[in-house]
């Protein structure tokens, strides 16, 4: 999977990310970003977790068939 932490601030477009060990995508500690029309799937976990006062973008993206959860938004974090 994909970990962007501590104020990090990526652009994750029109990517496939898939079959991770954890989460398909993890967002920690401030982290930002952009996600956007990926493909998130089969992850042992979450498709996109977003924790920690976290605030990134996402839209478009299609998330499925992950062990617990598609979107999960946690501990003081939001979507922009």
């Amino acid at each position: 999977g994909v970990w962007i932490k501590k104020e990090s601030n990526p652009t994750l477009r029109r990517n496939k990310i898939h079959h991770g060990y954890e989460c398909g995508i993890c967002v920690f500690e401030s982290g930002l970003g952009v996600i956007e029309d990926n493909d998130i799937f089969c992850n042992a976990t979450t498709g996109v977790l977003i924790n920690s006062g976290s605030k990134p973008t996402v839209k478009g993206n299609r998330v499925y068939s992950c062990g617990t959860s598609g979107i999960e938004v946690t501990n003081e974090a939001r979507d922009r």
